[in-house]
């Protein structure tokens, strides 16, 4: 299989959700050689045209090896420490070490002690670059879009995916009352502080993005069928949480992107764009990037 071909095909071909269900059969059997577009080289053109001999199976399960080819060079190195720095310049009054204390209280005041309920935070950085990869080699993000977070805490995610691309509205889920308001919190400063540092057009195209911080338990949630990317640590579910959270998510659209920590999905709906040593406050972990399949076509009666 011939990875570079593929992976331009997926580049040139946006993976949002609302595209057509047939969008991985459209970049195997390639462009029309008479429709070249102005833009476009003619040698990457030629790449774009012509029938793949595999069928579609066969391309998701090469996805992987095609990501690897790319994924160091996606995200340079100036754009990794300039999200560093505006994150950390936004949270200084909200660190991990707030966050740890302030969810400690909630949990002992209310009495929740099961693992599930933990304090954690996925480097931002990473996270940053798992999106900006999603774009750059995967053909998604090319509209706006919904950012879902599961479980938000101090919202430090809402705010790293706020930076990385214009959505139209990113929503946090937090059951802890606390945690939520330290979101809230940063909201404010993240407007008033933080959007002021992005490029003039980038703050022009973030202008009206819907950022809003929801209290509430995302296992039971609708709200978030509406992510067009959800992004989820599964690490301290127990396993009638995990049954809940892939048996939600099997709901969503096809083209929509689940990011999960430290336990994979196992749905057959679902293929695996990559998985990555992720950095978290409390060490490493797997990170899995899954996509929605398209359902199966119709068979005739």
């Amino acid at each position: 299989m011939d990875l570079e071909v593929l992976a331009l095909r997926i580049a040139h071909t946006p993976a949002d959700p609302g595209v057509r269900e047939t969008r991985w059969k459209d970049i195997l059997q390639g462009r029309k050689r008479a429709d070249a577009e102005a833009d476009v080289a003619a040698e990457v053109w030629e790449k774009l045209c012509g029938q793949l001999p595999y069928d579609v199976e066969a391309a998701w399960h090469a996805v992987p090896e095609m990501h690897a080819l790319r994924s160091a060079t996606a995200v340079n190195a100036h754009e990794r420490d300039k999200v560093r720095d505006l994150i950390e310049e936004l949270c200084v009054d909200a660190t991990l070490a707030d966050g740890v204390v302030a969810s400690r209280k909630a949990r002992v005041a209310h009495k929740l002690h099961e693992e599930s309920w933990s304090y954690s935070e996925i480097d931002a950085v990473f996270l940053f670059a798992v999106l900006l990869k999603l774009k750059r080699i995967h053909g998604h993000l090319r509209k706006r879009g919904t950012f879902v977070d599961c479980g938000s805490g101090f919202g430090k995610n809402a705010f790293v995916a706020a930076i990385a691309h214009p959505w139209q509205r990113i929503v946090g889920i937090e059951a802890l009352d606390a945690l939520c308001l330290g979101a809230e919190a940063l909201l404010e400063r993240f407007h008033d502080h933080t959007l002021p540092r992005l490029r003039s057009k980038d703050q022009g195209d973030r202008d009206d993005t819907d950022i809003e911080f929801v209290r509430g338990d995302f296992l039971t949630m609708d709200l978030v069928l509406t992510g067009t990317l959800i992004y989820a640590d599964l690490t301290c579910l127990n396993s009638g949480q995990l049954v809940a959270f892939r048996a939600l998510v099997d709901e969503v659209t096809h083209g929509t992107v689940v990011v999960t920590l430290t336990r994979p999905l196992l749905s057959e709906k679902f293929f695996l764009l990559w998985q990555e040593q992720a950095p978290t406050s409390w060490g490493h972990t797997q990170a899995f990037v899954w996509e929605r399949k398209p359902p199966p076509p119709e068979e005739d009666p």
